[in-house]
């Protein structure tokens, strides 16, 4: 059997490793100003009211009040068992051809126990309680982290949807813009019978597109309301740009540099694996002493009050009892209930081990490929950034030459069209960027949203 760590050096580790998120998130590297809710006040908003109203946020809650209930329920042996009854009785006799006699009572009795040592299994038993309410905190901040990073990705992903579904409508209008000059060529004979099938191939095709794109947009809509728990969002609600990320690559690699110093071990998912090895140490203590005598104490009080009527006599008679007692219990033989609760608790602890060490090495590669793909992406958006300019300042020209009569009016809407292209693919690298970046922030603790938090969901211990 392997060695087990010492338990007040056990406590002591995790304890700090409880305060780590706490502090990480006073320290090192500014990352508010950063994030897309700061440019955005309706995703903020949506963020603040998705801790309370999301359906798996409203679960999670539950959850907790469910293991708050279970440090009652694994606490209360530490606890002095009180009870009592009290019964009230009549009795009536009768013989054939003999007396009959009657009788009525009440009695009344009341004790108390007191487990007094069983080999701290108790107290452990109350710890594990407290451990797994401290859990169930910790997913809690864990899920909301989670849900925070996906929401603002869906946002980013509703604000490119809204503007696909404008370059779409607006396709259509060229489209059937098209296929108007089209009938009129071809009433005036200045074009062959074909050209307006091609033509209205185009309407249908853009058509069928726009359609695809506002189902598309609609059902996304709904599941990102039903995500954040909210009746609804409008299109009102989705701004139509995304202003660039100020991303730099000195302040990911130094969060990075940080995280890693921490092990990842600050992150709750961590937290979750440590308690839940604690955990199971405590187990194994508990079945350790399992088959152990386990010592207890008992008082009890009870009284008699009882009139007996029998011919011609009527007696009464009241018996005060008051006891004391020393028990001990001792289950030699369990039929190796003990070995094998002993065996599941290692089997629990080594597992919870493995899931740490595997959550551990994922985690801090995870954010090593984050820093690496946000310089590529660093680069798409300033790449995306500078396409976009230049239609921003050639579609201002454009216009100006239609104003002066150099172009046709036609040659300015196929310009808007590549303007809308353009701005589309600059929105989907400026919200690939923030992705990255906000899922990067919040793995490594640094996330602001963490801050609504109650203080007792990131930093309360054992």
């Amino acid at each position: 059997m392997s060695s087990r760590p010492n338990p007040p050096f056990l406590l002591t580790r995790l304890a700090l490793i409880l305060m780590l998120p706490v502090v990480a998130l006073a320290q090192g590297v500014e990352v508010t100003g950063t994030m897309p809710e700061d440019h955005i006040p309706k995703l903020r908003a949506i963020l603040e009211g998705a801790m309370k109203q999301s359906p798996g946020m409203i679960q999670n809650d539950l959850n907790v009040a469910q293991a708050e209930a279970g440090v009652y329920l694994n606490s209360h042996s530490l606890w002095p068992g009180v009870g009592g009854n009290a019964d009230y009785g009549f009795n009536h006799e009768s013989t054939t051809g003999g007396a009959t006699s009657k009788g009525s009572g009440f009695f009344y009795n009341a004790g108390v126990n007191q487990p007094v040592f069983q080999w701290g299994a108790l107290v452990n038993q109350s710890r594990i309680g407290r451990i797994s309410l401290l859990m169930a905190k910790r997913s809690y901040a864990e899920a909301y982290r989670q849900l925070a990073v996906v929401l603002r990705e869906q946002f980013m992903s509703l604000i490119q949807k809204k503007m696909a579904l404008r370059n779409a409508r607006y396709s259509l209008k060229l489209a059937q813009s098209a296929f108007d000059v089209t009938l009129d060529r071809l009433k005036r004979g200045e074009v062959a019978l074909s050209e307006k099938s091609t033509v209205g191939g185009n309407v249908e095709n853009a058509t069928l597109d726009l359609a695809r794109q506002e189902d598309d947009f609609e059902g996304s809509k709904n599941a990102f309301a039903d995500l954040a728990g909210m009746a609804g969002i409008s299109d009102g609600d989705i701004p139509t740009t995304i202003p660039s990320s100020t991303y730099t690559s000195g302040a990911a690699a130094s969060l990075l540099a940080e995280f890693l110093r921490e092990n990842a071990e600050s992150t709750f998912q961590a937290q979750v694996y440590q308690m839940q090895i604690h955990e199971a140490e405590l187990g194994y203590k508990i079945a350790k002493v399992g088959i152990l005598p386990k010592f207890g104490v008992s008082a009890g009080y009870s009284v008699s009050n009882s009139v007996t009527a029998n011919p011609g006599q009527i007696s009464q008679s009241v018996v005060d009892s008051l006891n004391y007692s020393a028990n001990v219990s001792w289950n030699i033989f369990d039929g190796f209930e003990t070995r094998g609760a002993k065996l599941s608790a290692l089997a629990s602890k080594r597992t919870a081990q493995l899931q740490l060490k595997n959550y551990l090495e994922s985690t801090e590669e995870q954010a090593r490929h984050l820093v690496r793909i946000m310089e590529i992406s660093a680069r798409v958006q300033a790449n995306a950034d500078g396409g976009w300019s230049y239609w921003q300042d050639h579609i201002k020209f454009q216009a100006s030459e239609v104003k002066a009569g150099n172009i046709p009016p036609v040659a300015y809407a196929q310009s808007m069209a590549d303007y809308y292209n353009s701005e589309y693919q600059c929105m989907g690298a400026r919200s690939a960027m923030y992705a990255q970046w906000t899922e990067f922030v919040s793995l490594v603790g640094r996330d602001p949203a963490l801050k609504q938090l109650p203080q007792s969901y990131v930093r309360e211990t054992p």
